[in-house]
This record gives C-alpha cells, structure tokens and sequence, in this order.
C-alpha cells in the first residue's frame, strides 16, 4: 500500500515539474522571478523545484500553480489524463 502511494506521489510531483518547465519554455511566458514573486518565494527556490532539486510543500504547489494561472488540481489531471492516453 505505502509503496503505490510513493509511487502516485513521485508521479505527481514529476507531472508538477514537467508542467513548470514546459510553462517556462513558452515564448511569452513570465520569467521565473515574476513567477516566484506572485507566489512568495525566492527565484533560486522556484528553479530548484523546476529542475527536480526541491520538493514544495503542498502550500507552496499550491501557490505556484495559482501564479501560472492555474490551479495544482488542473495540472495533476492534465497529467493523469495524458497518462491514461499513452497506457
């Protein structure tokens, strides 16, 4: 039971990543320092969880997802979709 639970949040947290750095690589996109000022963290902590060297709080997710304009239950649910696609 533990060992899918890790499993479901690894690939959580590895959709939450992807989905950060396909935003930051869209032409047009806000920089990442803007980013991380809406959502009250450092520019040094945002690319740090961008690159997968950090892991956010829940919180912190939270608030990142809302500063791209979106929303973390949004982004996990492109992401399961798109895994259901490819099985």
């Amino acid at each position: 039971m533990l060992t899918s639970e890790i499993k479901q949040a690894n690939e959580s947290m590895t959709a939450f990543q992807t989905y950060l750095s396909n935003y930051f690589a869209q032409n047009g996109a806000p920089s990442q320092s803007e980013i991380a000022e809406k959502a009250g963290i450092s520019r040094v902590n945002l690319n740090r969880i961008v690159m997968g060297h950090a892991v956010p709080s829940l919180t912190t997710a939270e608030a990142i997802a809302a500063a791209t304009g979106s929303t973390l239950g949004r982004i996990l649910k492109k992401s399961e979709k798109r895994q259901l696609v490819s099985a």
